[in-house]
């Protein structure tokens, strides 16, 4: 007959099961915030470090983006007052995208094939120019805005900057606040975890030892 096991041995044990079990759930999380963020993703590096582990306390989990792995995740995930951005900071972003490009003074597009990165545009071309940077978050933004959208001054006709407000092409999330825009995946995910079977947690803490 295998010896009784303290009360303290058995509640270390239940706390490792129990982290085993949280584990499993943010695994889970884990795979539907990356499809979630494949709506809004460039190079893949804020999908690709969407991540969980287990916290060295025993019981605990840890689930997100750390920022180490992509700096810029805060700032789409809590959002930001639309601006001005130099082309030094994004000029590949831009070339990826083919954004601010221009030709004999026309915006040139990218190549666009449904499911796939918008395709690059050749800076060779006779007339071809980039402009000094971009102002992101602006009305044809692919990001998300508050709701009642946002604002901040732009040139209008005639060339005259006022102060302008729009909502961006990419929608509306409920989880960025007044006036600001971004890209929120954790905070839909988690707010959904209730949908996640239980079954997912039980197999986790099952197997935790």
């Amino acid at each position: 007959m295998p010896p009784r096991k303290t009360p303290r041995e058995v509640l270390a044990l239940f706390r490792r099961k129990r982290q085993n079990g949280l584990y499993a759930v943010a695994v889970e999380l884990t795979n539907r915030a990356k499809v979630q963020a494949t709506r809004h993703n460039d190079t893949g590096t804020r999908r690709n470090s969407i991540t969980q582990a287990k916290h060295q306390d025993g019981s605990s989990v840890l689930w997100g983006i750390p920022i180490g792995s992509a700096p810029h995740a805060p700032h789409l995930e809590l959002g930001f007052k639309p601006h001005w951005v130099p082309a030094k900071y994004i000029g590949p972003w831009m070339q990826r995208k083919g954004a601010g490009i221009l030709r004999h003074g026309k915006a040139v597009r990218g190549k666009v094939t449904h499911g796939k990165p918008r395709g690059k545009v050749s800076l060779r071309a006779r007339g071809t120019s980039v402009q000094l940077g971009l102002y992101v978050g602006g009305p044809n933004s692919s990001l998300q805005s508050a709701p009642g959208g946002t604002y901040g001054y732009l040139f209008a006709k005639g060339g005259k900057r006022r102060r302008m407000h729009w909502r961006t092409k990419g929608g509306t999330s409920k989880y960025l606040t007044k006036a600001r825009v971004g890209n929120p995946i954790l905070q839909p995910v988690a707010e959904r975890i209730t949908e996640i079977p239980l079954e997912i947690y039980k197999r986790g803490f099952d197997r935790g030892r």
